[in-house]
This record gives structure tokens, sequence and C-alpha cells, in this order.
């Protein structure tokens, strides 16, 4: 059922809720602008759209002369929104960061650490703003400050982000305004970043320079990300190098010669991961697949007894006793939320240069049943092995047959619901 914003205001009278415009008509800043990949691009679109309907409202409501209300970093916002999604604005001399999403569950706030951590990117005061297209609508539901985000927040160390759960955000944004008429600032205290080399800089850049369809910004360690894009000039140095590659590889996407499609605006390429040699696996070495996100079974909270019955289950099926088994949560991003997979992997040594791989999808913890729709198919030298499994809505989970895999064997496993999919690539070395 469609919701009036008539009706949402007098539900939620704290929050503010705007009329999305017609998105087409949107081209403020982000018009004359090229990104590097389809995912930036869209990212782009999605922050000008909030942007402009957000400072809009403030000049307009807040009676503010236009002078005070600003955004920042606008010579370089390109380089910014290539690689994070959020923008950095004044309101006479507070900061503030919006952080644009369509996830339209409040039980958390989350925001990139380059937000929180990187000093001349930080702000007092945060707020998330969210699209529903549904409704067409915009809301401003809450705000929160960096100290509480530094005190506070879940960090995530895999997606590098601050989540802060609901009980910690404002919802009364009155007391925002009030604030920002005070000139409070609420920023904790952090460390500075790191200066780089020059021979540390031209390394990071030539790591992190080649296209690819997403952010670069986890192929570093913060460290040395935060030393990179931390520093505007670098910053810049990165944007024009990777807008050079996507010029050679023909993947250079301009806002000025396309337009924003909500119907398709996540039906892109699958995004693929760093190849996981599963042989270290069984000679105990899983440092570099823990970077990558795998972690024990235990790590994972099975809710419902059903689930962790098949979870055992797969650890005995696996031969328990000289089987490895890794799992990682799954995120696909699609146009109004992100949904969240858990991938199981056992790895069983039999005969010589031979060993068995057995693959699993689970809900994540919040779920009993997989969604309807939800694909998982296996590759191998580009073709597929077996039929696609495709769950039907009561799955507790999806199964692939045992694969028996020789040495020097590549495989992928892709993930796949609605517009968005993800590829795991695997190796037996």
């Amino acid at each position: 059922m469609k919701l009036n914003i008539e009706q949402l205001q007098s539900s939620f009278p704290e929050n503010i809720w705007l009329n999305l415009p017609a998105i087409n008509t949107v081209e403020n800043i982000s018009k004359n602008m090229v990104f590097t990949n389809s995912t930036a691009y869209n990212n782009a679109q999605i922050n000008d759209l909030c942007l402009t309907v957000v400072l809009d409202w403030i000049k307009n409501n807040l009676g503010l002369d236009k002078s005070e209300v600003k955004l920042r970093q606008v010579e370089d916002i390109a380089s910014i929104w290539d690689a994070i999604t959020g923008s950095n604005i004044t309101i006479g001399k507070t900061k503030i960061i919006l952080i644009p999403t369509e996830i339209l569950d409040t039980e958390e706030f989350v925001v990139p650490q380059e937000w929180i951590d990187i000093p001349n990117l930080v702000g007092s005061y945060y707020l998330p703003i969210q699209v529903d297209w549904d409704n067409q609508l915009i809301r401003i539901w809450g705000y929160a400050s960096h100290n509480i985000f530094k005190n506070k927040a879940e960090y995530d160390p895999i997606y590098r982000t601050y989540s802060l759960a609901r009980d910690y955000i404002i919802s009364d944004l009155e007391t925002l305004w009030l604030a920002i008429e005070l000139g409070l600032q609420e920023i904790a205290d952090i460390p500075s970043i790191m200066d780089l080399s020059t021979g540390k800089v031209e390394q990071v850049l030539e790591k992190v320079s080649n296209p690819s369809p997403y952010s670069p910004r986890l192929e570093l360690s913060f460290t040395e990300w935060s030393g990179l894009f931390g520093n505007p000039s670098l910053r810049q140095e990165l944007y024009q190098k990777r807008l050079a590659s996507a010029v050679d590889t023909n993947s250079l996407v301009s806002v000025a010669n396309s337009k924003i499609n909500t119907t398709n605006i996540y039906e892109q390429k699958a995004i693929k991961t760093k190849i996981v040699d599963l042989t270290k696996w069984l000679s105990d070495q899983f440092t570099e697949s823990i970077e990558l996100g795998w972690q024990t079974l235990d790590s994972f909270i099975f809710n419902t007894e059903i689930n962790l019955a098949y979870r055992n289950n797969f650890s005995s099926g696996s031969n328990r006793d000289n089987s490895i088994q890794r799992g990682k949560l799954i995120k696909l991003q699609m146009q109004v939320d992100t949904a969240e997979f858990i991938l199981l992997v056992a790895v069983t040594p039999e005969a010589e240069d031979e060993v068995k791989v057995l693959i699993q999808l689970h809900p994540n913890s919040d779920h009993k049943f997989l969604p309807s729709g939800v694909t998982m198919s296996l590759f191998s030298e580009g073709n597929t092995i077996g039929n696609p499994i495709i769950s039907q809505g009561d799955d507790i989970y999806l199964q692939s047959l045992p694969l028996h895999c020789s040495r020097n064997t590549d495989f992928k496993v892709k993930i796949s619901f609605r517009k968005a999919s993800l590829i795991e690539e695997f190796t037996i070395t």
C-alpha cells in the first residue's frame, strides 16, 4: 500500500518527509561528471538527488541565507562519489554528513569508515537519508553525532563501516537545528592519517588504479587507503588514473550521456571477489581467506534449530574428521534493500591429488527460509556445473552436488537474487 506524505508526517512527526522530484530533472552538480564504473555512477546519482532535495529544504525552512548552507569538497566531489557514498555539507559553521540509502529498515544507521575516521571528512552530525522509490519520498529519520558513532557504533572490519543501533539515534530533528544554532560541535578525537612516502604512493596507486566494477576502497589496508583517500590531491590523482583506465577499457560512465532508470539501477555485472585457494585451508593457512571475510562456522548465528541441524549435517556429510568448513556473509545490494546470505564451503581431501567440495547457501540469522528466487550456480572453465539451484520460498538452504576436484582446478559460485549477483572464485592448487 502506498502512503502519502500527510499520513507519514502524522505517524512520524519528528521526521522530515520530502516528495521525491522527477529523477531525470535532478541534474545538479553531477550532470557533467564522469565515473569509472556503473556502480559509482548510480551512487553519484542517488547522492546528487538527496543532496539537491535536502539542501533545498534546509534553505527554505530554517530561515538561513543560501550562503550559509553549502556543499564542502565541491571541487572534487566526483572523486569522493566514485569511491564512497555520502556528502559533506556545512550549515553555518557546523559540518553535516548526509548518507543516502535505499534501505528502509531503521534499526541501524550504517556509515562508511572514511566519514568517521578521516579527519578532513568527518562531520559533527550524521543524517540518514532514505530514498523510498515506491512512495516517491525522501525521509530524514534522525541524526547522530560523530562522538556517538565513535563510542557506541559497531565497527565492521570486513566492509569497513560503522553501524549505529537505533537506540542511539535521535529522531527529533528540532534538537539538531538547535545544536547548529548554538554552534555545538560533537567531534570525537581521532588520530591523524598517515602521510604516505612517494614510493608508497606510487605503489598503492598502481594497485588500485586498474578498472573494476566497484570501489577500490577495500583493496588496501585502511591505513594505506586513508593516507591516499584522505589527501585531496592524491584522491584526485587516483580518480584521474581510474578515469584514464576506464577510457582505455571503454567502461567510463558519463552522467551527461545517460539517465538514471530506477527499474534497472542495480542490473549490473556480477561483482567478483578475489580467488580463494581452498588447498591452503587443508594446510591450516587461513590468513588470506580471513581477510576476504571467510570465518569458522561458529562465527555465524544460525537462529533456528533447523538451520543448526543442517549446519551440523553439512559438517558430518563432509567427513568431519578431516574436512575444513568455512562460511562467509554475502551481501547483495538491490534497489531498496540489501539481501544477506551465508555461503558455506567444506573441502575434504580424498584420493591423491583430489579433494571434495560441498557448498551450501543459508539465509542470514534473521530469517528461517531463503526468499523465493535466490539462485546458486556453479561454473568451471566457462561451463555450468549441473543446473542452477533456485530457492522456492520454503527452502532452509541450497546445496550443491559434491564437487570432486583434481589439482589445478578453478571453479566459481554465482549467487543471484533479483537483479543483483555476486561471484565467489575458488582454486585447487
